[in-house]
């Protein structure tokens, strides 16, 4: 068998019989992977170091299946603060949530991975009216990292520039163009929708000026896109 170790987060756990556990991983070697691990429920403080959205370094056997043998785990962060309030618990599942969505089994994602820790350490401090920002913007830069959304300043067929924003399967129509699905975004929207999925700056992400209507279409987009 051989012998890996890599720095993952914990997605999702799953008791298996009467003492182990199933893990789901988020690596930042070898991207999503599951780990069996055995007696994790004969010792109570061993079953807590492998909670969902536990940060630790994992050292595993691969086997033939894709179930890997996990043979030793230390925990490198907690991320006690996501469970300090419903707001960022719920904001943390939904972190969770999205990245499931778009990443897949054994395929590496450095970048996404550094981007899921950065956000939990964010959202491990925020203010509850700045725990949807942070979603909002996680699931927008995820869709940018595979490719499938850009926010254009012209109309994808007529070059026109754009005011008003129409957005279908990631591209950018001007009002006349338009087909007849998607989504339209305000100038105002357009430039919220800007900022969080391009700035680089976390306090500018969490002062954006966001609404319920905004986030229901940001929501929108991100599994239109995945569908």
């Amino acid at each position: 068998m051989e012998i890996h170790k890599s720095e993952g987060v914990v997605l999702h756990a799953l008791k298996y019989g009467d003492y182990d556990q199933i893990l789901t991983v988020f690596t930042r070697e070898e991207g999503l992977i599951k780990l069996i691990v055995k007696g994790a429920y004969r010792n109570q403080k061993k079953a807590t170091s492998t909670a969902p959205l536990t940060q630790a370094e994992f050292i595993y056997a691969k086997r033939q299946s894709t179930l890997f043998l996990c043979q030793e785990k230390s925990v490198i962060n907690y991320h006690l603060g996501l469970r300090e309030s419903l707001e960022r618990l719920e904001g943390a599942c939904a972190l969770v949530k999205s990245l499931t969505a778009t990443q897949v089994e054994l395929k590496p994602a450095h970048l996404v991975y550094e981007l899921l820790i950065c956000y939990m350490e964010r959202l491990s401090q925020a203010q509850a009216k700045q725990v949807q920002n942070l979603v909002s913007s996680f699931q927008l830069k995820l869709l940018r990292h595979e490719g499938l959304f850009g926010l254009t300043p012209h109309c994808k067929q007529c070059n026109e520039d754009l005011v008003n924003h129409y957005i279908v399967q990631g591209e950018n129509f001007c009002k006349e163009h338009k087909p007849d699905q998607g989504i339209s975004l305000t100038a105002f929207e357009a430039q919220a929708v800007f900022t969080l999925a391009f700035s680089r700056s976390l306090p500018l992400i969490e002062e954006s000026v966001m609404d319920l209507g905004l986030k229901e279409k940001i929501d929108w987009l991100f599994e239109s896109l995945l569908g």
